[in-house]
């Protein structure tokens, strides 16, 4: 069986409508999975939904506030292994493309999700390959090549997330043995709305702010004093810190406008209902 987990923040959605969506994906063996805050108007719709014999539908609901990381990171956790595509509040809604996924994932795949072929230019392809080494360098990891707004994982996929980080594992890619599968789609790339950068832009600006300061202070007392060894040696060592502390928070801050936020609370549910 595959569940189609919804996580539902902002978005208006019908759990009629998505039914009726997917009634030709039902010879998959589907079922619904729905997560969203207890203030959301689907509660009440589920609320008057009859049980279907060839649709199971369970809806989790959460306090208000919650975001979508601590839903996908709390359902995930609390639901038995099972095959299951991830559909964002953020995503466009497209049955052919889940049905997409599932076809592929049948070719032994754990991980599938849709890419646009797009060509770079020379400048844009730079700076892709200048992040992706700095992501690799401070944090061992490279983004997903495809769309993270609705993606398919595995049973084993699912097992390996409960655990370790789970809204971390599917935002970016540090897979080592499971095999990761992109097909080409035409869809509207999702942009992830929900983002914190914290204090990682104030941070930023301080470090390559320092940096310049130290370097101007620099040149300033080396025109009226001369720096011997060891003070050029230990002014050096600061370039390099405040260089690399400000490219962390850079890249802390690029990560968060590439996917959102990777990380969450730990909140559990209100309540569970199933039909």
């Amino acid at each position: 069986m595959t569940t189609i987990l919804f996580c539902v923040t902002t978005k208006k959605i019908s759990i009629s409508e998505i039914k009726k969506q997917i009634k030709d994906i039902l010879k998959n063996d589907i079922g619904l999975f729905f997560a969203c805050e207890k203030t959301n108007a689907i509660v009440k719709e589920f609320e008057t939904l009859k049980p279907d014999k060839h649709l199971t539908i369970q809806l989790s609901t959460f306090p208000a506030g919650t975001s979508e990381e601590s839903m996908i990171e709390n359902t995930l956790k609390n639901i038995p292994n099972s095959n299951f595509v991830l559909v964002r509040n953020d995503a466009d809604f497209s049955v052919e493309l889940i049905e997409k996924l599932i076809a592929e994932s049948k070719h032994g795949f754990d991980i599938v999700m849709a890419k646009k072929t797009k060509k770079e230019n020379f400048l844009s392809k730079f700076f892709s390959n200048i992040s992706k080494k700095l992501c690799d360098l401070f944090f061992n990891f490279t983004f997903y090549e495809g769309d993270i707004g609705i993606q398919f994982f595995s049973e084993q996929a699912h097992s390996i997330m409960k655990s370790t980080n789970t809204t971390l594992l599917t935002k970016i890619n540090r897979w080592i043995a499971l095999n990761i599968k992109y097909i080409e789609f035409d869809f509207e790339k999702t942009n992830i709305k929900a983002k914190n950068y914290k204090n990682n832009i104030t941070k930023t600006t301080i470090y390559f702010g320092l940096f310049v300061l130290t370097l101007v202070g620099a040149i300033i007392l080396g025109s009226f004093i001369n720096i011997n060894f060891i003070g050029g040696l230990l002014l050096f060592f600061v370039y390099i810190a405040f260089i690399a502390l400000g490219l962390r928070s850079l890249m802390d801050v690029y990560t968060i406008k590439k996917i959102g936020n990777i990380s969450c609370e730990n909140i559990n549910e209100i309540e569970r209902k199933k039909l």
